[in-house]
């Protein structure tokens, strides 16, 4: 028995030995749609680099995390009041919120009015018996204490165990995952696409789904941004997940997604990577995603890979300077690299809407006068604020739509024009169209 465990350890082990690093390349990035997330303890990561360089990130996504600076350089309040605390011991927003304001008074994290009208995605299901719902209760009013509530979503009714949501790959919803076992990756299969409806929320316009996804993932040296990273709770090597179109040159975003504890590429390989939702999204959307990887480090207490979000390695952890939000932050800078000067295309104007006795609803927009626009991409919401979903298969070069729409209730229509490298106009003024009932 002990040499068959032994064999099953060993071949573990190799299958999640990562792919042979390069160095990190540079793709023609959006620097205004630059948004990161993460999960449990990528999740308290995900919320300090949005505060740290809340001028740099422009929305930010939380998977069963809690507030910033929430365990205050302490392991104790981490394992206690930022996961499962008791009744009369939950963290404060307040206290949290003033501590970040001074922060920034201090200049060790970017001006609070940065956090102003950044979208903000919430997730925690009430069955989680890792990190416990009135954590992320506690996260909500953090944000609310700088974010306009318009911008802040929070989804609290999806039932299932600490973990990634996904609507096809993973564990059954309800099971909780072990270290002990190595091939728990905590991703889990709950019919309900996490990834997704973060984006939807953080990017307010979103092409609908690819099927598969059909780009590449390139490992890279993560030494090149923080010297013996290992050392410091990092993993050697990390991963990015590239479309093909935005390897070509295309105008593209970056969304940074921070995997949780125990779900580090040194320990269950590109399993997170490849499955934890992101990457089909990024095809139909023209994003990049950047997938830092932590890794184990005994001698610091981080024996499960997760980020420095209690100072086990850093004093400054929660700040700009700290070694891995700053490692993290010179990864963002160099997919950045490659972005060009091109200013966006002008937005449609004269927007019209008609719906016909069929029920067909007919838009027309004005051609936009500029040479590099080779179309225009319409997309429709439920409310005025968003989120808007692209409608109609693909990109229209003519300056018209027509669709038959059996929706009953009204809905808002815009359009933006596209250039041949993929840069999109602001959005039109939306329109409203009441639609008849059926």
């Amino acid at each position: 028995m002990r040499i068959l465990l032994a064999f099953l350890g060993a071949a573990l082990a190799l299958a999640a030995l990562p792919a042979a690093a390069q160095t990190l390349p540079a793709y023609n990035i959006d620097r205004n749609s630059i948004t990161v997330s993460g999960v449990s303890s990528g999740g308290y990561m995900a919320v300090q680099m949005h505060v740290a360089h809340s001028s740099r990130f422009a929305g930010v996504g939380v998977v069963a995390g809690g507030p910033y600076y929430c365990a205050e350089d302490t392991l104790a309040l981490a394992l206690t009041r930022c996961l499962r605390p008791a009744a009369a011991d939950q963290p404060d927003p307040a206290r949290l919120a003033f501590l970040t304001q001074l922060f920034a008074t201090q200049g060790h994290i970017d001006p609070v009015d940065g956090l102003a009208t950044d979208p903000v995605w919430i997730f925690s299901s009430p069955d989680d018996t890792v990190v416990s719902q009135p954590v992320s209760d506690r996260l909500l009013d953090y944000y609310l204490a700088f974010v306009d509530p318009l911008r802040v979503a929070y989804v609290n009714n999806v039932r299932g165990e600490h973990s990634m949501p996904t609507t096809d790959f993973g564990f059954p919803c309800f099971y909780k995952g072990a270290s002990a076992n190595p091939g728990d990756h905590f991703i889990n299969d709950c019919d309900y696409d996490a990834a997704g409806a973060m984006l939807t929320h953080l990017l307010r316009r979103v092409r609908r789904l690819d099927t598969v996804a059909t780009g590449n993932v390139i490992a890279f040296d993560q030494s090149a941004f923080l010297a013996q990273p290992t050392a410091h709770g990092m993993s050697a090597t990390g991963y990015a997940y590239v479309p093909d179109v935005c390897a070509s040159g295309a105008r593209c975003k970056l969304h940074v997604a921070f995997h949780g504890c125990l779900q580090g590429a040194s320990r269950i390989g590109e399993t997170f990577v490849r499955n934890a939702g992101y990457n089909r999204w990024a095809d139909a959307n023209r994003i990049v995603v950047l997938y830092p990887q932590a890794t184990a480090s005994l001698q610091q207490g981080n024996g499960n890979g997760c980020w420095d979000w209690w100072g086990y390695d850093d004093a400054h952890y929660m700040w700009r300077e700290g070694r891995q939000v700053a490692a993290v932050m010179r990864m963002v800078d160099r997919i950045a690299g490659g972005t060009t000067a091109e200013a966006p295309p002008p937005a449609p104007s004269g927007l019209q809407a008609r719906v016909a006795l069929d029920g067909t609803l007919s838009l027309r927009w004005n051609r936009v006068d500029d040479p590099r626009v080779d179309g225009y991409t319409v997309f429709s919401a439920q409310a005025a604020a968003g989120p808007f979903v692209q409608v109609g298969a693909d990109m229209v070069t003519a300056p018209e739509l027509s669709l038959a729409d059996p929706a009953g209730a009204a809905r808002y229509y815009t359009v933006v024009s596209v250039t041949r490298s993929g840069l999109e106009s602001v959005s039109a003024p939306a329109v409203v169209v009441a639609l008849p009932g059926p």
